[in-house]
């Protein structure tokens, strides 16, 4: 909004603020009307064509007359009493119907509210949190095989020299172990499934 705020429409590349909107709507995963989509797609495109065609060329410049022709026709005071007309005969249509709804929702919460779930919705979040149990469960396990051979190491120092070798060996090849492990189920989902 700052970036375009007290901009003239000429001044504005609506191709460049329409990618950058729909980007927006991306990164927060929300969805236009399928209209409006298609119309933000149209204007990418006429504006990239225009580009091509004449450097020169700007959109916002091309639609300002047809802009404000639309705005005062549609803020015109003769329109006013069509528009209240339609507005209403909508707010009675409305009104109308408003005790029946009111009545039927009124209705199922006296009757009470089922959900349905069913089995294959709950799958990847059971699965996702099988996978995740499974993974603190194997940190926990390397943590305690960690503090283990510190107490051990703590403990008593000529011991260490004995068993050092073995200790070493055996603290790298578990980790490994559960690294490979770690790496594995972040790769795979269930039955080996990638996801």
């Amino acid at each position: 909004m700052e970036q375009y705020q007290g901009r003239r429409l000429g001044e504005i590349q609506l191709g460049s603020l329409i990618a950058e909107l729909l980007a927006i709507l991306r990164t927060h995963r929300l969805q236009l009307p399928s209209e409006i989509a298609m119309l933000a797609k149209m204007v990418v495109m006429t504006e990239g064509m225009g580009v091509r065609l004449n450097p020169e060329f700007n959109l916002g410049e091309v639609l300002t007359p047809y802009a404000s022709r639309l705005a005062l026709e549609r803020l015109n005071p003769r329109q006013l009493p069509g528009l209240f007309k339609k507005l209403g005969l909508d707010a009675a249509g409305f009104g109308a119907d408003l005790p029946d709804r009111l009545e039927r929702m009124l209705q199922l919460l006296d009757d009470g509210v089922e959900v349905h779930l069913r089995a294959e919705e709950l799958a990847p979040l059971i699965s996702r949190a099988e996978r995740i149990g499974n993974r603190l469960v194997a940190g926990l396990i390397l943590a305690a095989f960690i503090r283990g051979v510190g107490d051990l190491t703590a403990a008593d120092a000529g011991r260490l020299r004995t068993w050092q070798g073995k200790l070493l060996a055996g603290g790298v090849g578990a980790m490994g172990a559960m690294g490979g492990y770690l790496a594995w189920t972040a790769r795979h989902g269930p039955k080996g499934s990638r996801q």
